[in-house]
């Protein structure tokens, strides 16, 4: 399949730049429902589910791909969000922090 640890190499450089892509979009996405709900607009349970996807993903991928501290940082996202018990007005600036 490969020919030698030069491909290998480059195909796992192309892999952590499309994880940086998708890890920005989808960081975007965060932001942009965030500032729905800060609106008034959209289902808070619904963000908060969406939220958790993009983080967990970003979690799982970002330790794959050489990027433990985002993984970190992640992790503790997720467990806050477990613990604040949904999105509220308070604690919005916390999730987008």
């Amino acid at each position: 399949m490969f020919e030698d640890n030069e491909e290998i190499n480059a195909l796992l450089a192309r892999l952590r730049q499309e994880f940086i892509e998708t890890a920005r979009d989808q960081l975007d996405d965060i932001e942009g429902r965030i500032e729905q709900l800060e609106a008034g607009e959209g289902d808070a349970e619904e963000v908060l589910q969406g939220i958790q996807r993009d983080i967990h993903n970003i979690k799982g991928q970002g330790a794959t791909f050489g990027f433990p501290l985002t993984g970190r940082v992640a992790h503790m996202l997720e467990d806050y969000l477990i613990s604040a018990e949904g999105l509220h007005a308070h604690n919005l600036a916390d999730v987008r922090a």
